[in-house]
């Protein structure tokens, strides 16, 4: 069964995808001072790949994606590309539950094993899954104006620890931190939007994943942008460097009137809330990959066992909070280029000749 996703459903699920486990480390933290600059040429590095993989989807907008492989490759291969995108969205997953243990672990309860918390997040998202991408659609819309209103009060408040001497001077090491800094934001989380075209099934339109994905990004990443300068300007560009949350550190300094405090409560809610989606999309394009890669039409029977699997694999894949921390803060690693730029840029050129082909036919057999 196909499952139709309004255009407002899917910008609400980019959002909270991106925002997903990103919104809280240190994100672009090597351009120091100036991150809010790293920030900008990230999201107009990010761009043309976000643009590339609306219109590769709006070539195939009614159908799913891993089927519409077949038709560009064979089953052959293209059951070869859904093993490598589905694995790819399952090892993303286990990292964003990974990244959720670890927090509520350290900030709120450090007696607690992490499986436990693992185990409440795969079972949550184990239940989004099934229930499939309608059901979640609607949640995030609901979710997303929840977390907008809290996020900009709470952004707002923050405004009034802010130095603005920790933006000074601009420029003063040169273009390559900054450079550095936006690579890190590419490959952390700007580019991870290319799984979702592969969660994305039957689409309004044609013009449907231009709708989403771009209008979803820029609104990610300016948050993104704002959440993280404002963060540095706080507690200052090395501590946000070193800092395994440092958001959630500069937003435990606000104190408005000795009265308002402990708002750090509230990006741990947002954090959790956009980590569960981002694992439950994860979880999504994992199933649906394996279950074509295997030459099944229904993805659902292979939830509960990956859903389970996120807890040993969360633990395969990032050890502690050091590998988590810099796995976040990486420049672009070799197989990510592979998945996030070579791959999609293959599948667009190949989408185009066909559709090049089938029209050039199309006019060939309805001429004179």
């Amino acid at each position: 069964m196909r499952e139709f996703l309004p255009d407002h459903h899917g910008v609400a699920i980019v959002v909270l995808f991106l925002l997903g486990s990103a919104m809280i480390f240190g994100l672009g933290g090597r351009a120091h001072n100036d991150l809010w600059l790293a920030h900008l040429l990230g999201i107009v590095l990010a761009m043309p790949m976000v643009s590339l993989y609306a219109r590769f989807r709006s070539i195939l907008p009614k159908e799913n994606l891993y089927v519409g492989l077949d038709t560009l490759f064979g089953t052959r291969v293209s059951r070869l590309l859904a093993f490598l995108y589905a694995f790819s969205a399952w090892r993303l997953g286990c990292l964003v539950a990974k990244d959720v243990a670890t927090f509520v672990d350290i900030v709120a309860l450090d007696f607690t094993p992490q499986p436990v918390f693992m185990l409440f997040l795969a079972i949550l998202a184990l239940w989004a899954t099934k229930e499939g991408l309608e059901t979640l659609g609607r949640w995030s819309v609901v979710a997303l104006k929840a977390i907008l209103f809290a996020g900009v009060l709470t952004l707002l408040l923050l405004t009034t620890t802010v130095d603005p001497q920790q933006f000074l001077p601009v420029l003063y090491n040169g273009w390559m931190p900054v450079l550095t800094g936006s690579l890190e934001l590419l490959d952390f989380p700007f580019l991870e939007i290319a799984f979702l075209i592969w969660a994305f099934e039957a689409l309004s339109s044609k013009t449907s994943p231009y709708k989403i994905l771009i209008p979803g990004f820029i609104i990610a990443a300016l948050a993104l942008a704002a959440t993280s300068s404002m963060a540095m300007a706080v507690i200052g560009p090395d501590k946000y460097e070193s800092s395994y949350f440092p958001v959630y550190l500069a937003v435990s300094r606000i104190s408005l009137f000795r009265f308002l405090t402990r708002l750090e409560a509230t990006v741990g809610v947002i954090f959790v809330l956009t980590c569960f989606l981002k694992v439950a999309v994860c979880l999504m394009v994992t199933c649906k990959g394996f279950a074509h890669a295997l030459g099944f039409t229904d993805y659902r029977f292979l939830v509960t066992p990956f859903a389970l699997g996120l807890i040993p694999g969360s633990q395969w894949f990032a050890k502690n909070q050091m590998e988590i921390h810099m796995s976040a803060t990486k420049v672009v690693a070799p197989y990510e280029i592979l998945i996030y730029v070579i791959l999609p840029f293959v599948f667009w050129i190949s989408a185009e000749i066909k559709m090049f082909r089938r029209s050039k036919k199309s006019k060939g057999t309805s001429g004179p």
